[in-house]
């Protein structure tokens, strides 16, 4: 891959091109491997990218962003930033 400072965009060498292609070529002359590797994806992503398993993790870093913001307020003798959002 090389960047394209023109329009920042990203283009794939002659030799990345070529071997997308023939990964996918592979997956007519291995089909149980194009399903193994489907599994694998959808697997993936129901554990890490739908909202009931994201949302946890995005509440996690909010509460330690917001405590480490309380935190830092106190130390520095200030009052800490409000809890509502109005």
């Amino acid at each position: 891959m090389r960047p394209n400072t023109d329009n920042m965009r990203v283009t794939a060498t002659r030799e990345a091109r070529l071997g997308l292609a023939a990964a996918i070529r592979g997956f007519w002359v291995w089909p149980d491997l194009y399903s193994h590797l489907s599994r694998n994806a959808r697997q993936h992503y129901l554990e890490n990218h739908t909202v009931a398993a994201a949302m946890p993790r995005a509440e996690r870093v909010f509460l330690e962003v917001l405590s480490a913001s309380c935190s830092l307020a106190i130390f520095r003798g200030q009052k800490p930033p409000k809890m509502g959002l109005f």
